[in-house]
């Protein structure tokens, strides 16, 4: 990242790796814990048909085939907060939904 944004990017992660995001109390009860099952599961070779998750994890099975991430969540939530702190404007909903001007650079 340009150091320029530096003091727009305080307090925001970027880093995939770091495992702060461990420690986030708003997790899901018993994400971590999912977590380090998959991680056995796909280190054993195992599809899904050959081990039993429990029940309650359903959901979080469903979230990552669908490609959630949490640590990924929080590097695209912290890109979004870099865009609207440079910007002078958050990325809320109502941002998202509105119309925008369309400004074509050329090289």
């Amino acid at each position: 990242m340009p150091d320029v944004l530096d003091s727009h990017a305080q307090g925001l992660r970027f880093d995939m790796w770091d495992p702060r995001w461990e420690s986030d109390p708003e997790l899901p009860p018993g994400l971590l814990e999912y977590l380090a099952w998959e991680d056995a599961r796909v280190e054993g070779g195992q599809d899904y048909a050959d081990v039993d998750a429990p029940r309650e994890w359903w959901d979080f099975i469903e979230l990552a085939h669908n490609g959630y991430s949490p640590p990924g969540a929080e590097c695209i939530t912290s890109i979004l907060a870099l865009v609207g702190r440079a910007t002078g404007r958050e990325l809320d909903r109502e941002w998202m939904n509105g119309e925008h001007t369309r400004y074509v650079v050329r090289e």
